[in-house]
């Protein structure tokens, strides 16, 4: 029997995670239930800074939802704005399954956002 080396090893590992991150797309929705209308959302890879195109292609007012893919389960970062320049950010959020509903709540944004 052929032993493989640990550079296939590794080549084989890394083509199964590649896959597996295609494999589990993850829809976001963002609900929002807060006072303020919400105009911007941008997301991430967690710690990456490289953040997508606004996912809003209008103004969410309290009620209103927006749904966005994510290409894999993972950790990822959100950037919340309102049109003003004020951003409130949330790092790290797990996104795993199919489809996550999230709320964004007044108390999420308090500290960030003129919500009155």
């Amino acid at each position: 029997m052929k032993k493989l080396s640990i550079i296939t090893i590794l080549a084989l590992l890394g083509i199964i995670f590649s896959i597996q991150k295609v494999q589990a797309q993850v829809t976001i929705t963002l609900q929002n239930t807060t006072y303020a209308s919400i105009t911007e959302i941008y997301v991430a890879e967690d710690g990456s800074g490289n953040w997508s195109e606004n996912v809003v292609y209008y103004s969410l007012e309290t009620g209103d939802t927006v749904s966005f893919d994510v290409p894999y389960e993972g950790y990822w970062d959100i950037a919340v704005g309102d049109g003003s320049g004020d951003y409130c950010y949330f790092y790290g959020i797990r996104m795993e399954g199919y489809d996550m509903e999230i709320p964004i709540t007044d108390d999420d944004i308090s500290s960030c956002l003129d919500i009155y």
